[in-house]
C-alpha cells in the first residue's frame, strides 16, 4: 500500500497528467507475494503483458502458484502449478455501462511449469536470492475459456481539480480452467480532466486479460462464486473476497507508471494464510 502511494505521489510531483486518447496503448506487469513477506500460498508469481490497439486488446500472462514455504510451510498441501495464457479481446460502451468481453487459449503444467520455474530462477538471480531447484510433475494441459467484465462510474463530485468516482463493477469468467462469477466496488479520486476510470483489478489467475484505465488512486473490494480453479484442483474455495488499493500516473504524455496490492481470504482448503500480493505496472501511451 506504502508503495502505491508513493508512486502516485512521485508521478503527480513530476508533473503526471491524464492519460490522452492515444490509439495504441502497452502495459507490463510483474506481481509477487514476497513484499507481504510470504513465499507460496496461492498466487506467488505472475507476468502480464497487453496492447490495446483503440478498443481492441490483446496479451499473454504467466502466472505460478506454489506452497507457503514460510512459517509451517510443510503443511501445506498445494501443488506448484502454472498457467500460461494468450487473450483477445474487445471493449464496448453503452447506456453509460462500460464492459469488455475476451477469449483466452493457453497452457496449463508441464511446459507453463517450466516457463515459470526458469523466469522465477532468472528473477532470483537478479535479486539475489535462491532458487529451490523444482522440476514439473504435471504433464502440459490446454486451456480454453471466456470472461466478460461490466461497470459504471458514478460521479461524486467535481472539484476544480479531482473528482471522486464510485464504480460497481461485475466479472465472470467460463472455461476448463475456471469458472467463477464476482461483483464488486471501487471508490477513487481521479484528476477533474481525466476522462477514463481507473482500470480493473481482475483475478490473477490467468483467465482475465488486463484492463487498461485512467489516472488516479482507488480503493476496491469484491467477492466472487468460483466453481471451478484448476490451480487449486479440488480444494478451491467456493468464495473469495478481495481487497486492496491500486494507482496510475501518467508521465509525460507517454509513460504510464502503476501499481496495486490486494488480499484475499485463503483460497483454497487447508491454506495457511490469506493470498496477498502486490503488481507493478509500466506501459506507453502512442
Amino acid at each position: 500500500m506504502t508503495l502505491v502511494l508513493r508512486l502516485i505521489v512521485a508521478g503527480l510531483a513530476l508533473g503526471a497528467v491524464p492519460a490522452i486518447a492515444q490509439e495504441i496503448e502497452t502495459r507490463g506487469a510483474y506481481c509477487n507475494d514476497g513484499y507481504f513477506g510470504s513465499d507460496g500460498g496461492g498466487i506467488s508469481g505472475c507476468m502480464e503483458f497487453a496492447l490495446r490497439y483503440g478498443q481492441s486488446h490483446g496479451g499473454i500472462g504467466l502466472f505460478g502458484v506454489t506452497p507457503e514455504q514460510r512459517g509451517n510451510g510443510n503443511t501445506d498441501p498445494l501443488e506448484e502449478i502454472a498457467r500460461l495464457n494468450a487473450w483477445y479481446g474487445q471493449e464496448f460502451e453503452a447506456d453509460g455501462l462500460r464492459y469488455g468481453l475476451d477469449g483466452h487459449l493457453g497452457l496449463q503444467g508441464g511446459v507453463a511449469d517450466d516457463l515459470a520455474l526458469e523466469l522465477q530462477d532468472l528473477i532470483h538471480d537478479l535479486v539475489g536470492v535462491g532458487s529451490k531447484g523444482l522440476t514439473s510433475t504435471h504433464d502440459t494441459e490446454l486451456t480454453a475459456g471466456v470472461s466478460g467484465w461490466v461497470r459504471h462510474d458514478f460521479g461524486l463530485s467535481e472539484p476544480a481539480s479531482w473528482s471522486t468516482i464510485f464504480t460497481p463493477y461485475g466479472h465472470a469468467a467460463i472455461g476448463n480452467d475456471t469458472i467463477e462469477a464476482g461483483a464488486g466496488v471501487m471508490l477513487a479520486l481521479q484528476p477533474a480532466s481525466e476522462t477514463q476510470g481507473l482500470a480493473l483489478v481482475m483475478p490473477k489467475n490467468g483467465a482475465y486479460a488486463p484492463t487498461f484505465g485512467g489516472d488516479g488512486i482507488g480503493l476496491f473490494a469484491g467477492v466472487r462464486g468460483v466453481a471451478l480453479e484448476t490451480l487449486y484442483d479440488d480444494m478451491t474455495e467456493p468464495f473469495i473476497a478481495e481487497a486492496g488499493i491500486m494507482g496510475q500516473a501518467t508521465l509525460w504524455d507517454f509513460l504510464v507508471l502503476g501499481a496495486s496490492a490486494s488480499c484475499t481470504n485463503k483460497p483454497y482448503d487447508s491454506a495457511e494464510k490469506p493470498d496477498c500480493k502486490a503488481s507493478l505496472q509500466m506501459g506507453g501511451l502512442f
